[in-house]
């Protein structure tokens, strides 16, 4: 799944010339693969449960992104642009055994889920005027929470595997530029990767199996955030600020239940 949205915003006039572009693309689904509350599973080979978004055995697929990239031009003898783009990558995913079920398998079980999260925002602002100010406000929010886990029992198997993978990418990048007798320019970036990444054992039920038990919880999260402006006039005033947060949660545990492996 990706979004991708584009803004252009054109402002002039002969005395004043105000123009704003707003551009917002979101991607936010739910995806759930589980086996119900109360299930009986019994196999004579493998039991695997898998939950996927933008993500193949290879690894996440890059080119699936939410993307939001404003340009807002103006001229006038008074001059003012604004390029706002909002991207957000922020999908859910879940892999799980409800409570009271029971897994048997002669060979091993997994549950797994992998999510990719990949925002990138862009915003360029020209303004040129005797008075001109040119803002350039791109948000890049990339988080999401991707969760494995057993909430049932395992009566039997060769081993039970409980992994979750999140990866998470947020870019932003602003450009404002201008040129007048009194030139303003504002280029603000803000990047966010805050991705939540659960691989856990609850519920009451207990897991007997004659190999390992394993729980993993990866993240992998970037944040890229850029700010450029430049001024040409008589009087010229320009702030630059470019924020990147990167604050993944990772959680793995066994609440409850006995384990019995080997």
């Amino acid at each position: 799944a990706d979004a991708d949205a584009e803004g252009f915003g054109l402002s002039l006039g002969w005395s004043v010339a105000i123009g704003a572009s707003y551009v917002t693309a979101t991607v936010s689904p739910s995806l759930d693969a589980h086996i119900g509350a109360g299930a009986n599973v019994k196999a004579g080979g493998t039991i695997g449960l898998s939950a996927l978004h933008n993500y193949a055995q290879s690894g996440p697929l890059t080119d699936y992104t939410a993307r939001a990239v404003a340009d807002a031009p103006s001229g006038g003898q008074i001059a003012g642009s604004g390029a706002v783009p909002t991207a957000t990558a922020n999908a859910g995913v879940n892999s799980y055994v409800g409570s009271g079920a029971s897994l048997q398998a002669m060979g091993g079980i997994t549950l797994s889920a992998s999510g990719s999260n990949i925002a990138y925002a862009e915003a360029n602002a020209l303004t040129i005027g005797a008075a001109a100010l040119g803002a350039s406000l791109p948000t890049a929010t990339a988080n999401g929470t991707t969760q494995a886990h057993m909430d049932g029992a395992v009566t039997g198997g060769a081993g039970l595997t409980i992994a979750a993978i999140g990866y998470s990418d947020a870019d932003a990048t602003a450009e404002a530029s201008g040129g007048g007798l009194i030139s303003a320019t504002l280029p603000l970036a803000s990047a966010t990767a805050s991705p939540t990444v659960k691989a856990y054992k609850d519920g009451s039920g207990n897991v007997t199996v004659t190999g390992a038990v394993g729980l993993t919880a990866t993240s992998n999260a970037d944040a890229n955030g850029s700010a450029s402006g430049l001024s040409i006039s008589g009087l010229a005033v320009g702030a630059m600020n470019a924020t990147a947060t990167v604050s993944p949660t990772l959680d793995t545990h066994i609440a409850s239940g006995t384990i019995h492996a080997g």
